[in-house]
């Protein structure tokens, strides 16, 4: 849940992963990262991915050129850090952010996030 208030809130956030063996075959067959029973748990090494967007069953993060849909439990299982940025360079010129929050509501919600 606080990936997708932290995506509404600051329209992207960073997160962290140890790549599974098998979301390199699903990347390359261009399907939804999805958890899968019973795949060896050699991991490919860590990686680092921008979310820009989700829905009820996918979390859309850009990689490789592209953007990748990853299901919620894959997220449960293989995120290993989050972060939400705040930077005046989001706000428009009233110092709102796209959703029409001020800096100081920004900044209050950032620090509410779960560390």
């Amino acid at each position: 849940m606080e990936h997708m208030q932290s995506i509404w809130l600051f329209s992207a956030i960073g997160i962290g992963f140890e790549i599974p063996r098998s979301a390199m075959v699903q990347f390359e067959k261009e399907e939804p990262w999805e958890v899968v029973q019973g795949a060896s748990s050699e991991t490919l090494g860590g990686h680092y991915f921008t979310a820009v967007g989700y829905d009820a069953r996918y979390l859309y993060v850009i990689t490789w050129g592209r953007i990748q849909k990853m299901s919620w439990s894959f997220l449960q299982k293989y995120n290993d850090e989050s972060f939400a940025y705040l930077s005046k360079e989001f706000l428009d010129k009233k110092e709102k952010s796209p959703e029409g929050f001020d800096l100081d509501s920004l900044k209050l919600d950032l620090s509410r996030l779960k560390n």
